[in-house]
């Protein structure tokens, strides 16, 4: 139980920045951490299926963000949401037009429109025009496929 405390203590961990609550850094920690979960999974099947391309995907996805991750901890959330949007959409495309649509992984923009609108500081007509584009990028891909 003290590791598990451990972790717990260390995704919670405040910010120094006294102006700013820990609430968004440590919903894009857990976010970074459900996704690479998956992403590892998803690794395990890619070399059992030898993807290689698939498996450049998942590797780089990963790495992006685990420096999401730690970008958190320097109080760069800006930072931290840009890389976790491009590791995420770069494994939808990648899932999409290798796996197909039966991968499911068209279902994380739902993901990067929950950091984009509790994780960033972005105005509400970004914020927006984003959503439009992730909802181009969606019709695209499908029409594309």
């Amino acid at each position: 139980m003290k590791i598990i405390q451990s972790v717990v203590n260390f995704i919670n961990k405040d910010v120094n920045n006294e102006n700013e609550t820990k609430t968004v850094p440590v919903m894009l920690r857990i976010t970074s951490i459900g996704m690479s979960i998956y992403l590892l999974m998803m690794l395990g099947q890619m070399i059992e299926i030898r993807a290689t391309i698939l498996l450049v995907g998942v590797t780089v996805s990963f790495i992006m963000l685990c420096i999401s991750f730690l970008l958190t901890y320097k109080e760069r959330n800006v930072a931290a949401v840009i890389w976790q949007h491009v590791a995420i959409l770069i494994w939808i495309f990648m899932a999409i037009l290798f796996l197909g649509w039966e991968s499911g992984a068209q279902q994380f923009i739902t993901l990067l429109l929950v950091t984009l609108f509790t994780g960033s500081y972005l105005s509400w007509r970004l914020k927006i025009e984003y959503s439009l584009l992730l909802v181009l990028i969606h019709v695209g891909m499908h029409l594309y496929i």
